[in-house]
């Protein structure tokens, strides 16, 4: 399952490997990427981390970061890597109209 917008993307995939595989192929590609990683946990397969996009700031010009979530969870037969990646949730500078 794909889906994206809205600022962010999420992918959801089977793939018939062992999971070790796929994390570290993760995990490599993570590193690849850039990814400053904020917390990682090796036993439970899942990385939580912030990419910088190619989306620009409107007042300075500076590359966006964006959050990114990693996962790989155990499946039949193989596993399901499941990528999260979506702009930081901001809370408005004024209380929200009643």
């Amino acid at each position: 399952m794909r889906i994206n917008g809205s600022g962010g993307s999420f992918f959801e995939q089977f793939y018939p490997i062992p999971m070790a595989t796929a994390w570290g192929l993760g995990i490599a590609v993570c590193e690849d990427l850039g990814v400053v990683t904020r917390d990682r946990d090796d036993a439970n397969k899942l990385l939580h981390g912030t990419i910088a996009s190619e989306e620009k700031s409107f007042f300075l010009g500076k590359a966006k970061k964006k959050e990114l979530t990693f996962v790989v969870q155990p499946t039949a037969g193989g596993c399901t890597v499941i990528v999260d990646i979506h702009l930081p949730q901001r809370i408005p500078p004024y209380p929200p109209a009643p």
